[in-house]
């Protein structure tokens, strides 16, 4: 079931009553496409879709704990929205859903290139569109500087700290970035003649009802007259310089991880400053469509109020399937439930198609990325595919009076645990033989079922092996008992450590 609403409930004033956050009647649920939002959130609709030039399919995703894909503009046609949009040369259709996979399912279906809507780009018809697994290690930007602004909101603070330590857990490292740029763009869309794109949209309606407009909207159309051509040349100009200046940024980055909204507004806070307000909420979003950028915002956690809370990851145009893929990664590792009802996640992970010759080995110790014995791993051509969880039956020990220490796993039928983390990778059919040849005693490899239900050639433990080991399943994983351990003794990195 499709859903598009231009219910605007920042301004609180649509014609068939404002949409809440699902989680509180007094909030606002996030902008002019949040009843699409909120559909997905409330269990409504699988799926929706929303047209976006500065944010609604974003900020609603996050005030809603679910996700909102907002592509490259122009892969998808607007010829579908009620006019055609109202700022044809930025707008885009995004797509609301409760996970990342969905939503690149959906967008595989409705993107590609239409030679009938002049904005259309020809490209859109070779964009992937899959969920690219996350590379062991990559490179995160940050916002830094005076521009990261929460506006004394706490808690919106705390959890986009806590998003990129997340984020460098797995496996990612945070580069500051000069957001100035980015924030001077995003002051260009409302601030600038691109106001006047959507009084040229809407000059029509505004003559014969411009009664029924509310009267900020009506106030912001009607001044949208005062910008000259001469003004309009130097904002694309401008724009062009910014992104020029932004250019680099991108090949020293996977993804920019920005919040999806610095804070959250009451609806009689947004009637009391409606224009003040909104401009807040937009400064991570207003700047994409204008630089041409794609981005997935996808939930971050809740505030200690129970509202929820959202991060987003943009990337260059076109970038889709790597944006995707590092945020649907990271949405599984918060551990989140879905939509307004806290269902819990599929727990589905893509992955590239196994190479001609290889067979997968999955690793829960040293031999994971960043690990010691990664080496052991790379050395023999091993590619890593992707972060998976056994089932619920498996313990992790740790082998003590070992030197170093090594994680041993077994399975157990009667034990239901949260399942341990581990990778899996995939290693040509020689350097298979060789790896699997040097494993110690007790170690070997076994069929290991994962948590959906598929089965991986992988490391497990001998019950011999075991006599005196301690126990280490709680920490869910090598990495967490490593840097609980670490964290314990005040050290740095572990290091000789082996599988």
């Amino acid at each position: 079931m499709w859903i598009s609403s231009a219910s605007v409930s920042w301004a609180c004033a649509p014609p068939y009553g404002a949409c809440s956050s699902v989680f509180n009647e007094d909030y606002i649920s996030g902008g002019s496409s949040s009843g699409s939002a909120v559909s997905v959130a409330a269990g409504l609709s699988s799926f929706s879709i929303a047209n976006e030039a500065a944010g609604s399919g974003r900020v609603p995703a996050g005030f809603n704990n679910v996700v909102g894909i907002k592509p490259t503009p122009g892969i998808i046609s607007n010829a579908c929205v009620s006019g055609g949009g109202c700022v044809k040369t930025i707008e885009t259709v995004s797509v609301f859903v409760l996970t990342a996979e969905d939503g690149m399912d959906v967008m595989r279906v409705i993107a590609g290139y239409d030679p009938d809507y002049p904005f259309s780009k020809p490209e859109a018809d070779d964009v992937p569109l899959g969920i690219k697994a996350p590379p062991p290690r990559f490179r995160f930007g940050i916002p830094t500087g005076d521009v990261l602004h929460f506006f004394g909101d706490k808690d919106a603070e705390r959890l986009f700290g806590e998003a990129v330590a997340r984020l460098t857990e797995m496996g990612g490292e945070a580069v500051p970035v000069d957001f100035v740029p980015f924030e001077e763009t995003q002051r260009i869309l409302y601030d600038g003649p691109w106001i006047s794109e959507r009084a040229l949209s809407l000059d029509k309606t505004l003559a014969e009802y411009g009664d029924a407009i509310h009267p900020v909207t009506r106030s912001i159309l009607e001044n949208s007259g005062q910008y000259s051509a001469l003004d309009t040349f130097r904002a694309i100009h401008r724009i062009a310089e910014l992104k020029c200046a932004t250019r680099p940024v991108w090949d020293d980055i996977a993804v920019l991880l920005v919040p999806t909204s610095p804070t959250i507004y009451r609806k009689t806070e947004i009637l009391e400053d409606p224009v003040a307000l909104n401009a807040r909420l937009g400064i991570y979003t207003n700047f994409v469509n204008l630089m041409g950028l794609c981005g997935v915002a996808v939930p971050n956690g809740f505030r200690a109020d129970d509202l929820p809370s959202g991060v987003t990851f943009l990337g260059p145009g076109l970038s889709e399937a790597t944006v995707a893929g590092i945020a649907a990664a990271f949405h599984r590792q918060t551990g989140l439930g879905l939509g307004m009802h806290l269902n819990a996640s599929p727990g589905y992970e893509a992955a590239a198609p196994l190479p001609a010759n290889h067979r997968e080995i999955a690793v829960v110790g040293a031999q994971l990325s960043n690990m010691p014995l990664n080496h052991e791993l790379t050395e023999r051509g091993g590619v890593f595919r992707q972060s998976a969880k056994t089932a619920s039956e498996y313990r992790l020990y740790t082998l003590d009076g070992t030197t170093p220490a090594k994680p041993g796993m077994q399975r157990d039928p009667e034990f239901a645990g949260p399942g341990i983390e581990l990778e899996i990778w995939s290693l040509p059919l020689e350097g298979f033989a060789d790896f699997v040849e040097r494993i110690p005693q007790p170690l070997g490899i076994g069929k290991i079922e994962m948590a959906d239900g598929s089965r991986v050639s992988g490391f497990l433990c001998e019950s011999a092996g075991l006599a005196g080991a301690s126990e280490i399943t709680e920490y869910g994983g090598w990495r967490g008992f490593m840097a609980r351990l670490n964290h314990s003794a005040g050290a740095g990195s572990p290091s000789g450590t082996e599988q």
